[in-house]
């Protein structure tokens, strides 16, 4: 599969609605997690609706996502969202006048963020190791920079080279550069599974645990200075994360035994890559560790499948991203509409 990139793309890109007859392979399905077969045994204070989150996120919430994710507690700042802690990175750029340095295809928010707040910025394609050295030998090294990067890539589904990873971690040691780690899926990578690439890395609880409306993430900032500065960012916006989500996420978390799901997920995810890759013949899809893949848009409308258009991720409209974790249901009536395309 080739990816035909733009470098212009639309700030926002509207879905159509899910009610207008297609099956909507856009998110992912929680029930990978079976949340929908469990009772949770969650008790909700009502006393948490009569404060505000710490700032930095409750000691317990900070603990126990270090826990979770193998990192020092003493450098988790605890954001509503995985989003909301990209945003603090952007603001700490604009404040600063770094330049943002964004991968292609990007997530949305790697574009518009900038974008919206006036920031100077480039774009990079971390699937190339050359572009990914270009970043030590630009002359831009040597003013200060926001180097984004995430693995496994959303929209792509797949991790970046090794290669480049390296380049990355070792830029990050550099004092002209912070280079900001988007591990919202890092769990669906066997490469990159409990593996941490140096500089800001940034967690999504709510995915992580199948749960994305929980509205939690997590920013780990190994330099004290930096993770003060983003703190007051979240302080003086009052961006507080929600008493009740972090309560519920500290509950469900003891019992969740997230390394086993993580492992179920990951085969769940590699065996309907692989039934892709049989169905179209693109070795691109066998190789994905991540929830999603790019198809082209041509198939969506043979399908009748809704996914997230291309120009989302600075790609043209010849390519559209599908979640490969979507429900049991869904995943199926898409397959059974692919093989009787095929019959045809």
């Amino acid at each position: 599969m080739k990816f035909n990139l733009v470098q212009e793309a639309p700030l926002y890109v509207q879905l159509p609605e899910h009610g207008d007859g297609r099956v909507n392979l856009t998110t992912f399905a929680p029930e990978f997690f079976g949340w929908d077969k469990k009772l949770l045994p969650v008790e909700l204070p009502y006393s948490l609706l009569t404060r505000y989150a710490a700032t930095d996120g409750a000691e317990e919430t900070k603990a126990t996502a270090a826990r979770l994710l193998d990192e020092d507690p003493n450098e988790v700042l605890i954001t509503d969202s995985a989003s909301q802690a990209l945003s603090l990175a952007f603001l700490h750029a604009r404040s600063e006048g770094l330049h943002c340095v964004i991968p292609k295809p990007w997530f949305p928010s790697f574009y518009s963020l900038p974008s919206m707040l006036d920031c100077q910025a480039s774009l990079y394609n971390p699937f190339n190791v050359e572009e990914a050295h270009s970043l030590e030998k630009s002359e831009q090294s040597k003013i200060g920079r926001l180097v984004v990067s995430n693995t496994p890539s959303n929209p792509v589904g797949k991790d970046i080279p090794e290669e480049s990873a390296h380049i990355l971690s070792n830029l990050a040691r550099s004092p002209n550069a912070t280079v900001i780690w988007d591990l919202s899926y890092y769990w669906a990578s066997p490469k990159y599974y409990r593996k941490k690439p140096e500089g800001i890395r940034i967690y999504s609880l709510g995915k992580m645990m199948g749960l994305p409306g929980m509205r939690l993430g997590v920013l780990v900032c190994p330099d004290p200075t930096l993770r003060n500065r983003l703190s007051t960012i979240k302080r003086q916006l009052a961006l507080h994360s929600c008493p009740l989500s972090e309560s519920f996420f500290c509950q469900v978390s003891e019992d969740a035994h997230l390394p086993t799901l993580h492992a179920l997920w990951r085969s769940s995810l590699t065996a309907r890559a692989q039934q892709l890759a049989r169905a179209l013949g693109e070795e691109h899809f066998s190789s994905a560790t991540g929830p999603f893949v790019i198809i082209p848009t041509d198939l969506c409308h043979d399908t009748n499948i809704l996914g997230v258009p291309g120009e989302a991720f600075g790609l043209s409209k010849s390519n559209t991203r599908i979640c490969l974790a979507c429900s049991r249901s869904q995943w199926n009536t898409f397959i059974g509409s692919l093989r009787h395309k095929e019959q045809k």
